[in-house]
């Protein structure tokens, strides 16, 4: 299905297309994940799971979870569709500034502490329960570029650099209200919020 900001009159040139990612479940495909000098092979469903762990607190509400997983999922798919920043090495890598967040199950579990169990069957719930969902636009998976903090203002996909463009191009800012949560798992200081 065809997704995008506004609705936009269907022409030629945004008439459906065959998708260019199949429904494939994340326990079925395996990613080459470059984690630190050390390329890993695993499902993109354990991939997923230390992706949502890390780019959002365990304790937000159940739907929000699986939203970062579909945005997660989506972005992995961008990636694998589109081509890697790792060549023939790896398919995406736990770098933050270079891909996204990820963080081992141990590593946050311990971090979780006596909320480990509750924490880890909430995450995992989320990528599950979304299973196969992606955001796609023409059949193909979006740039889904995401960020815990605006610092206040967001700027349409125009200003972003994002090469979100294709999409309705919107030239706008807007203010935003600051939530201040904390991100749990910081891999660097000072890393960008938007990728």
């Amino acid at each position: 299905s065809e997704m995008c900001i506004r609705d936009r009159p269907r022409t030629e040139q945004t008439a459906p297309v065959q998708p260019a990612v199949k429904t494939v479940y994340d326990a079925d495909r395996t990613l080459r994940v470059l984690d630190g000098e050390t390329v890993r092979e695993m499902t993109l469903a354990d991939y997923l799971v230390g992706v949502t762990a890390a780019e959002m607190p365990a304790s937000f509400a159940e739907e929000a979870l699986k939203a970062q997983a579909v945005a997660a999922r989506t972005y992995t798919l961008y990636k694998l569709t589109t081509g890697s920043n790792h060549g023939d090495t790896a398919d995406i890598c736990t770098d933050s500034t270079c891909c996204q967040a990820y963080i081992a199950m141990e590593q946050a579990r311990a971090n979780w502490g006596a909320q480990a169990d509750a924490y880890e069957k909430k995450v995992r719930d989320a990528v599950t329960s979304t299973d196969g969902d992606a955001i796609l636009y023409g059949g193909i998976p979006i740039l889904a570029v995401f960020h815990s903090s605006s610092a206040g203002l967001i700027s349409g996909n125009g200003r972003t650099g994002a090469g979100l463009s294709s999409c309705a191009p919107m030239h706008f800012s807007i203010q935003t209200m600051e939530y201040h949560v904390p991100n749990l798992y910081p891999q660097r200081e000072n890393s960008p919020t938007i990728r």
